[in-house]
């Protein structure tokens, strides 16, 4: 906690940028913001040893409130779409939730960023989710249900949310082009989300193989 705490006092908070594919014209049209710590000693530090903790700590709102400061600041001057991951604490924090607001109202970039919400995260007051959503889309922000398909998944998310955006999960992804119920699976997320007009992204498309397989069964994005 304390490290954590430093590196936003001392700006050591990285984002990393992963790019995201369009299949049909094969760009780079959106960017995913990743988030990283870089230590005293200058080791880049990822986020899966430090978030769990954080988040159950107060300086997890401030953590979120850098994120979205470097984000906005870094491609206000790029014409490009970006996306942020948001949590269930995130949501629950109105600090957070007004300075998301103050930055879609001031920034300009409000059409070009999406808000990715885990698909299996549970809201203790889905209502507060669903006011952000209804707020934020005022501003014509998209929102994305990310990892959709790990464990047990909720298809009624995809109608409360009002996603713009499924993200099939890489646990499915990586075994697309070699098990058969995997791409059954993904084969009914895409047919269910070419009904709702919503558009499909793969997540872990690691290799030619994946690449080719996603793409012959009509998934938007790649990243």
């Amino acid at each position: 906690v304390q490290e954590v705490q430093e590196a936003i006092e001392e700006d050591r908070i990285l984002l990393y940028y992963q790019p995201i594919l369009e299949l049909c014209t094969g760009r780079v049209t959106k960017y995913e913001a990743l988030v990283r710590m870089l230590s005293r000693q200058g080791e880049i530090i990822s986020p899966g040893c430090f978030l769990p903790v954080i988040k159950k700590t107060k300086i997890y709102p401030r953590l979120t409130e850098v994120i979205l400061e470097k984000c906005f600041a870094y491609f206000q001057d790029k014409d490009v779409e970006f996306s942020i991951n948001l949590s269930a604490a995130d949501i629950a924090d109105s600090k957070v939730t007004q300075r998301i607001l103050r930055l879609l109202a001031g920034s300009g970039l409000a059409g070009r960023v999406t808000f990715e919400f885990v698909e299996s995260e549970e809201f203790e007051n889905p209502e507060e989710l669903l006011r952000f959503i209804t707020e934020v889309k005022r501003y014509h922000a998209k929102i994305a249900i990310d990892d959709f398909g790990s464990g047990y998944s909720n298809f009624a998310h995809i109608f409360t949310m009002g996603a713009d955006y499924i993200k099939v999960d890489g646990s499915l992804v990586k075994e697309i082009a070699d098990n058969p119920s995997v791409l059954a699976v993904v084969e009914s997320i895409v047919y269910l989300a070419r009904k709702l007009n919503i558009k499909v992204i793969a997540e872990f498309v690691c290799c030619e193989t994946i690449y080719h397989t996603v793409k012959d069964m009509g998934l938007d994005e790649v990243q």
